[in-house]
């Protein structure tokens, strides 16, 4: 069995948080995918790396550096639990230590 690791990012309106467009639409896309591939799906993460919501009420915000960890740690885990394969949906483009994490768990 796969794993799918959805990522999404909550986003700030007014004084409540919510979940933005983007992360409803990564949740229902990861939810499609598990689905038809048979997948184990972890729940949404959300946050991101994005500094420019860096002050922004319930954005919730990682230094780069420690999504990068925190993504490894979960993959090497689960690979500990016996998962070989994942698949890894960024629902927000400002993720960019994603992929240089990805390549270095590939490597």
């Amino acid at each position: 069995m796969e794993l799918h690791v959805p990522m999404v990012i909550a986003a700030n309106m007014m004084d409540e948080v919510i979940e933005s467009k983007t992360s409803i639409d990564i949740k229902k896309l990861s939810e499609e995918v598990a689905k038809e591939i048979n997948a184990y799906l972890l729940p949404p993460m959300p946050f991101s790396t994005c500094y420019e919501h860096k002050g922004t009420k319930g954005c919730a915000r990682l230094r780069p550096s420690t999504f990068q960890l925190f993504l490894t740690d979960l993959i090497l885990d689960l690979r500990d639990q016996g998962f070989k394969k994942f698949i890894v949906m960024i629902g927000h483009g400002g993720i960019f230590i994603a992929g240089p994490a990805i390549r270095e768990l590939n490597a």
